[in-house]
């Protein structure tokens, strides 16, 4: 009778089982990928001999790499300039996961607190905030289109989207999409307090993340049937949004004596404000395995995004805005590099293809299979 009732439960069909094949099949591709064709991209002739970076432990260390080490630098030893603002160094690094990490470490009943024990603990929080997120994206997907079907496929979507595996790695993208989530269903909820300040937690996580104020302001007005005279004070809590990166700033001034040390650090790795189409057509630091594909999301996603604006679903029309906003600062930046990362975070973009392609079933089917080698691949030598 327990196992009929867990077996037809939602969350075990529709969140536990997708979370469970797609990670057991990266957990089994990054144990073999070691031996089979070890990575040789990473930053030194040590770790390419060793085959490790973090941890000797593969289980551990599959899932820490090259940005992991700054968020890393962050937990041990705080916040540190270079030789100025704009030399390479853990400014570029918001502070919500590795702070968050930094508390969890300090739970742990093991001393000393290792590299390995810190990324085993980043790793958990990050799957944990993963499944959070599937849970909100599927009840999301049901109150946008009322589908089961839909909201299955959205998770489905998400958890195979070839640079997925960064939710479930030290890297902060699950704490940005987990925050993201829980802020707007708050605010489908009408729970005003709750949806702002989870926002100002986002603004906190990345740079970008006070663009998700957009659809919770349509939100708002959709609450109040656009009707200025149905205003109520439940609006200021909208001034609350900005003070997680406004607070960060701060701190970033305070240490030194630069405002904007976070946005001028971005400049030591060839980030500098760009032509848009020149970056998307011909970027900087041109890889030849993964810049075709990020510039086929870049374009796909911006395609998708325009459609969602143009539904006749209004709640839609913003969340589609809002795609392309996450999508279209690193434009600017004259790379596409680590794009198809901040795609991951779009959750929109997964709640809509889903439902475009709900009665393809056979095309369907074959998309997730071919996301799903895709991400093995990139998990395997990125």
């Amino acid at each position: 009778m327990i196992y009929m009732k867990i077996r037809n439960n939602w969350f075990f069909k529709a969140i536990l089982i997708p979370f469970a094949i797609t990670r057991s099949i990266l957990l089994f591709a990054g144990l073999i990928a070691g031996y089979v064709f070890p990575s040789k991209v990473y930053q030194d002739g040590a770790t390419i001999s060793t085959g490790w970076l973090f941890s000797s432990n593969r289980l551990i260390d599959m899932w820490a790499r090259w940005d992991s080490g700054w968020y890393l630098s962050v937990i041990k030893i705080g916040y540190s300039m270079g030789k100025d603002v704009y030399t390479s160094s853990n400014l570029a690094f918001f502070p919500v996961f590795p702070y968050l990490v930094k508390i969890l470490a300090f739970l742990v009943p093991i001393r000393p607190l290792t590299d390995g024990i810190i990324i085993t603990v980043g790793v958990i929080l990050s799957n944990v905030l993963l499944i959070g997120s599937l849970i909100l994206l599927y009840k999301i997907s049901i109150y946008f289109f009322k589908s089961e079907v839909i909201a299955k496929s959205a998770v489905w979507y998400l958890l195979v989207f070839p640079s997925s595996f960064f939710l479930s790695s030290f890297y902060t993208e699950s704490t940005f999409l987990f925050f993201s989530l829980l802020s707007y269903w708050a605010a489908t909820k009408k729970k005003w307090w709750l949806a702002c300040t989870m926002a100002a937690v986002v603004t906190a996580t990345r740079s970008i993340g006070f663009i998700l104020v957009l659809p919770l302001l349509a939100e708002y007005f959709r609450s109040k049937d656009y009707n200025l005279k149905k205003i109520d004070f439940s609006i200021l809590w909208f001034a609350v949004v900005p003070l997680g990166i406004l607070s960060f700033f701060y701190y970033m001034y305070t240490l030194t004596g630069d405002f904007f040390a976070a946005v001028k650090v971005q400049e030591a790795w060839g980030r500098r404000v760009s032509d848009p189409f020149t970056a998307l057509l011909f970027p900087s630091g041109f890889w030849i395995y993964l810049t075709p594909l990020d510039q086929f999301f870049a374009i796909s996603t911006l395609i998708v995004s325009w459609t969602m604006i143009k539904d006749k679903l209004r709640v839609l029309n913003a969340l589609g805005l809002y795609s392309i906003l996450l999508m279209i600062p690193t434009l600017f930046t004259g790379t596409l590099d680590s794009l198809s990362r901040f795609l991951v975070v779009i959750f929109p973009l997964f709640i809509y293809w889903a439902f475009l392609v709900t009665n393809s079933k056979k095309f369907d089917l074959t998309l997730r299979i071919v996301f799903m080698c895709l991400q093995v691949i990139f998990f395997c030598i990125i």
